[in-house]
């Protein structure tokens, strides 16, 4: 970020809506290994018979790396080893639309969001699969 100029190297949605357990905390757990409800064997069931594990290391270690993202190594909970303050702390507050305003302007390194940011931020032949571009996103 700082050779490069841009203000933020990681944007995405972390708002209290839908989509910050169901998409991007599930994500960043999924990634660490941590679940929900246990392994794959209990993605779909059965309901109530689920082992709750979202207090496993795995899972809060996640947890931790995002606030080390926003935060910095001065957060208490900072996660060694890791980039901090690499996410502005309006991703608190940002659903898809606000969390895509600053990369799609050129001021993020990297976002997450659903594969038609691919198209907003301009790549349309990224978004068609690999075989209908030559592996370049931008002209």
């Amino acid at each position: 970020m700082e050779q490069s100029g841009v203000p933020y190297g990681f944007t995405f949605q972390a708002s209290l809506y839908e989509g910050l357990p169901c998409c991007d905390f599930n994500e960043f757990i999924s990634t660490w290994g941590g679940a929900y409800f246990g392994g794959r064997e209990y993605l779909f069931g059965p309901v109530g018979e689920r082992p709750i594990t979202v207090a496993n290391p795995a899972v809060v270690d996640s947890v931790r790396m995002i606030r080390t993202f926003i935060w910095g190594q001065d957060d208490p909970s900072a996660l060694d080893g890791y980039a901090g303050g690499i996410a502005p702390t309006g991703v608190l507050t940002w659903i898809e639309d606000t969390s895509y305003s600053p990369f799609g302007a050129g001021d993020a390194v990297m976002h997450r969001n659903w594969p038609y940011a691919i198209n907003s931020a301009g790549a349309e032949s990224a978004a068609r699969g690999p075989k209908a571009h030559s592996g370049r996103i931008s002209e």
